[in-house]
């Protein structure tokens, strides 16, 4: 690896297939100057020129197009790269976005705010969403929540004389009289802030309420997209600069003959983004919401039962009793669950200490934050970040 400055002559040359508009491509740019690398960015449609010779390739496209069978005919060194099911990159190097893992998070987001019911919505045939919902059913069931399914039929399977408009509406009108049978408040979890932002406006225009009666979570921030949908969407950000940067870690690699630690890595999603789209505690008890808003807001500080009892007008054993009714858990169990939550994020997402991040989110005691965390967890908070991150220990 070369650091400083060298002429176009000596880098070498690796194809990319990136959108030049997305957040990341200022990072590509950033982080290509590490490896001493010229990217050459190629669409889908374009037939490698002869003329070029290219050190590697990073590539959206799988293994039945032509560009991609150029390359690999060519033994140039491949790693494909974007947000594909697992079965897709079959064959091939490849890093993505963990799709089944935003399925365990949407889980565990809405059973830790109070909802006993999630729903998909999902196409036939799956497509990319399969393993999503696979996990996020696993880890409803695992959580005591049930959750409820519904596919949107191909335009394929439209009868003849049915044109893709009409057939749309129909499907759509099939899916908004689902939605209406289902228990409310629901939890709701769509494959991508497109779709989320659709069913948005389908079921506001039914007369359901977005998020009294759906609270719907999208995957992807886009951020113009959720920002600009009927009620701003919250959803699943995707780490695309760790995707990036394990894919440049492991095409240097092939280029360089190292063996590799895994042909296939998954990145886990960033964080959540909250908007108006999941502003809602389904809990019914005022009293209970009320404590529990508090609690939310003041979890890092050094608070307690009393505390909660002060802002509420029933007494200490009432709250206790009602709480616990409410949320299956006592207030001292859901302020460790909430510090946990919080913890866990800053473990993937901040280079913060872990002794840093127990006092940032109210434990006093380093070995106390151990010891919630690996019960949360089963593993110490370093092995987490660092299973998280594909860090070797």
């Amino acid at each position: 690896m070369v650091h400083g400055q060298s002429t176009l002559a000596d880098k070498k040359l690796i194809l990319v297939q990136e959108d030049d508009r997305s957040k990341e491509s200022a990072l590509l740019v950033k982080e290509v100057s590490r490896y001493n690398w010229q990217l050459f960015q190629v669409t889908s449609k374009l037939i490698l020129p002869d003329g070029l010779k290219p050190a590697g390739a990073l590539m959206r496209n799988g293994l039945d197009h032509q560009l991609v069978k150029r390359v690999i005919e060519k033994g140039i060194p491949l790693v494909r790269v974007g947000n594909f099911p697992e079965y897709y990159a079959r064959g091939m190097n490849s890093v993505s976005v963990d799709l089944a893992e935003c399925g365990r998070v949407a889980a565990r987001y809405f059973a830790d705010r109070g909802f006993k019911s999630i729903a998909f919505i999902g196409n036939e045939p799956w497509g990319a969403s399969e393993d999503m919902y696979e996990r996020l059913k696993k880890c409803s069931d695992a959580l005591g929540c049930q959750c409820h399914l519904f596919q949107l039929r191909a335009s394929s399977m439209a009868p003849q004389d049915m044109g893709p408009e009409e057939w749309g509406s129909m499907e759509n009108e099939r899916m908004v009289e689902w939605m209406k049978t289902l228990p409310k408040p629901i939890g709701l979890l769509a494959y991508s802030d497109k779709f989320a932002s659709r069913m948005t406006l389908s079921f506001r225009s039914a007369g359901m309420r977005v998020p009294d009666d759906i609270a719907i979570l999208g995957i992807g921030n886009h951020e113009f997209r959720c920002e600009t949908s009927l009620v701003p969407l919250s959803s699943i950000e995707h780490a695309w600069e760790d995707v990036w940067r394990e894919s440049f870690k492991m095409l240097n690699c092939l280029i360089e003959g190292e063996p590799l630690s895994s042909d296939t890595i998954r990145v886990p999603p960033k964080r959540i983004v909250e908007r108006a789209s999941t502003e809602i505690l389904p809990v019914s008890d005022p009293e209970v919401a009320l404590a529990l808003k508090y609690l939310w807001e003041n979890f890092y500080k050094d608070i307690s039962t009393s505390d909660l009892v002060s802002i509420v007008s029933i007494s200490r054993s009432a709250l206790e009793r009602r709480f616990k009714q409410s949320l299956g858990r006592t207030i001292n169990d859901e302020l460790r669950r909430k510090r946990v939550e919080v913890a866990e994020r800053l473990l993937c997402n901040t280079d913060q200490t872990v002794s840093e991040i127990a006092k940032q989110v109210g434990f006093n005691s380093r070995n106390h934050f151990y010891k919630v965390f690996e019960t949360a967890y089963q593993c110490t908070p370093a092995k987490y970040r660092s299973a998280k991150r594909g860090e070797k220990e």
